[in-house]
């Protein structure tokens, strides 16, 4: 069975219970009646959502990133741009994208990402990673050490660099990951 990704922003959500949640921005509209499966970017606006089957109006929304139906294929310096661009607006580290990467890599490295981004905003309060509007575009790196802080989980933040930026300490505690990722029956 074919699994399809996309990038699709969050938007706060009241569920027919009364609670507020994140959920993807297009859940009543492109995403009625579908199954679906999403990672989250932590407390940061963005879903790694999947899908079993194609879906041309969630691809069609602007503020969407569909990856390509093969994923064994290797990026282009275009394919780079691209998705650095779109990850740049949600402050997704980017350094790690290389033209010549296969998308499947580029996949779960960003899965990783939201994991650690995960673990890291639910043991400091539900927060954003990324205080005083700080982010990854800024020149200047945004210290990391509420980050480094968190308490051992999944992932193990104790030789994370309080001095490093929010992206490089990212990147450097989901590289700790190494098993498969399953997600809406694929696997990265």
């Amino acid at each position: 069975m074919a699994t399809f990704y996309f990038l699709v922003p969050t938007v706060q959500t009241t569920m027919p219970d009364g609670n507020t949640v994140a959920a993807p921005e297009y859940l009543s509209t492109d995403l009625k009646g579908l199954t679906w499966s999403a990672i989250s970017f932590g407390a940061e606006g963005l879903d790694l959502l999947t899908l079993a089957s194609p879906n041309t109006a969630l691809s069609a929304e602007p503020d969407v990133f569909t990856f390509p139906v093969n994923l064994t294929a290797a990026l282009t310096d275009t394919d780079v741009t691209n998705l650095s661009n779109y990850l740049t607006t949600y402050n997704v580290p980017t350094s790690q994208l290389a033209a010549g990467q296969v998308w499947t890599a580029v996949l779960r490295q960003i899965a990783q990402i939201f994991l650690v981004a995960q673990q890291a905003s639910a043991q400091n309060g539900g927060q954003s990673l990324f205080t005083l509007n700080a982010t990854l575009k800024v020149g200047k790196p945004t210290p990391s050490a509420a980050i480094a802080a968190t308490p051992p989980g999944v992932f193990n933040f104790a030789n994370a660099d309080p001095e490093a930026s929010v992206a490089d300490t990212l990147l450097a505690v989901s590289a700790q990951f190494t098993g498969p990722i399953h997600v809406n029956g694929g696997t990265l």
